[in-house]
């Protein structure tokens, strides 16, 4: 799924800017609407 792991990516990439809390909790969202 290239688009989830595009989306990994930019949160890491976040999480080194210092925004990591917000990404996580994008991630985990999208994460759940994923599975759900």
């Amino acid at each position: 799924i290239p688009p989830l792991v595009a989306y990994g990516a930019e949160v890491k990439l976040q999480s080194k800017r210092g925004e990591r809390t917000v990404s996580v909790e994008d991630f985990i969202l999208t994460f759940s609407s994923l599975i759900i």
